[in-house]
């Protein structure tokens, strides 16, 4: 059988860990923890991750409780630097399977904003052909039956 394709995760592969750097980082530096935060990663955050909600807009409300005095542009900054780290073994194994044609894809739950951060600031984009994000794929057909 010959491999044709391979879809990596980021979170876990790609970027090295279990789980999330943002909580243990947002504990660590402002005292935000899990109980703080779980109402807007359980809640409105899902909605963000398979494009329905704008995280910029569903994160603004819970500034106040979480008591952050900067705005939306440094929250995600600060959020995604903390989760940029990168397997330098898990990228050669990549560019590896592209150097033999076979066509690697990233396939990721994500929201819009840290894909996009994925690809402009992590340079992901140079070790594969293609995303496939939740925030970026359309279920609507599946909805309909169509699928």
């Amino acid at each position: 059988m010959d491999l044709r394709y391979v879809l990596m995760d980021v979170d876990g592969v790609i970027v090295p860990g279990r789980g999330s750097r943002f909580a243990p980082h947002w504990a660590d530096k402002y005292g935000l923890t899990d109980t703080v935060t779980k109402s807007f990663f359980r809640g409105p955050f899902r909605q963000c991750m398979v494009g329905k909600a704008d995280l910029r807009v569903e994160l603004l409300p819970y500034f106040a409780q979480w008591e952050w005095s900067g705005n939306i542009d440094n929250f995600l900054a600060n959020w995604f630097c903390c989760e940029h780290i990168v397997d330098s073994q898990v990228l050669a194994v990549m560019d590896r399977l592209r150097q033999e044609d076979v066509g690697v894809y990233l396939a990721t739950n994500q929201a819009a904003y840290r894909i996009h951060y994925l690809q402009e600031h992590m340079d992901l984009m140079d070790h594969v052909d293609g995303v496939f994000a939740s925030c970026m794929v359309d279920t609507s057909s599946r909805r309909r039956g169509i699928l």
